[in-house]
């Protein structure tokens, strides 16, 4: 779903005429807009003005914490608007001129909508991209959410022992890493859980369960108990409903994401 708003009529309107066919819900209001942005893939601000106070306001939306949507800014071209959100500059934050709209404005969201259909990696990209983290928390992410070509056919480890000797660091160290700087509420261990279940369904057109688990280093069981209390639902379900698992998972990264103020705002 992408949510959009915007400060004038004439605006939505023409953003409006530009994305039919798309699951679009508008508000009218900045706080009505605020609560559309916890089940968005996209958001869409369509700023005349881009003021200081609007600025501020999209500042402190887009520190919501890792599981935010990515965010369009419309705007007109001028160097004020531009200082403005360079500020708060971010890998979340797109920027299209109204001068260039009819041109700009569907290959920018055709670019950052396929993000979201991985919502593991999407939640990788911004922890790596938008947040100050420690070399190994950069590297355990990256071999957690599959953030480069080479890591998409490597099983997730399945310990955080392994994977903070993956990551170069000591267990402790990298503990204590993870708890003073991912803004997650959770431990390594229930991330991982994730990132097994839904790598072993990307593998299951391809081996059966027991040969997935085999190459992970896990028993069937472990992931069978998996899919039961992190999807709500059997194995031979949650291969047949993958676009359901990505869904719940979506939902636990926003129940467990800490507010926070990502590097490129400090």
């Amino acid at each position: 779903m992408i949510a959009m708003y915007c400060d004038t009529p004439d605006m939505r309107e023409r953003i409006q005429g530009l994305l039919t066919g798309v699951d679009l819900k508008s508000a009218e209001r900045l706080d009505r807009f605020r609560d559309l942005l916890q089940g968005a893939a996209v958001a869409i601000a369509g700023m005349e003005r881009c003021s200081d106070a609007d600025v501020d306001w999209l500042q402190g939306s887009l520190a919501l914490g890792p599981s935010g949507p990515s965010c369009i800014v419309v705007t007109p071209l001028s160097l004020i608007h531009l200082q403005r959100l360079r500020a708060i500059e971010s890998s979340r934050l797109h920027v299209v001129w109204v001068e260039e709209i009819n041109e700009r404005l569907g290959l920018v969201l055709d670019q950052i909508d396929p993000a979201h259909l991985d919502p593991l990696q999407s939640l990788g990209r911004h922890l790596v991209s938008d947040y100050e983290l420690h070399q190994s928390m950069v590297r355990a992410i990256s071999q957690i959410c599959k953030l480069s070509e080479g890591l998409e056919s490597e099983p997730p480890k399945n310990s955080v022992s392994e994977l903070a000797e993956y990551a170069g660091v000591a267990p402790d160290a990298f503990r204590r890493y993870w708890r003073n700087q991912v803004p997650l509420d959770c431990r390594p261990k229930e991330l991982l859980n994730w990132a097994l279940l839904m790598w072993g369904i990307r593998r299951r057109s391809v081996a059966s369960w027991v040969e997935i688990a085999d190459s992970a280093g896990v028993r069937r069981r472990t992931l069978e108990r998996a899919a039961i209390r992190l999807a709500g639902s059997t194995l031979a379900t949650a291969a047949r409903h993958p676009r359901m698992v990505q869904r719940r998972f979506s939902e636990w990264v926003a129940t467990v994401s800490l507010p926070g103020v990502p590097l490129a705002r400090r």
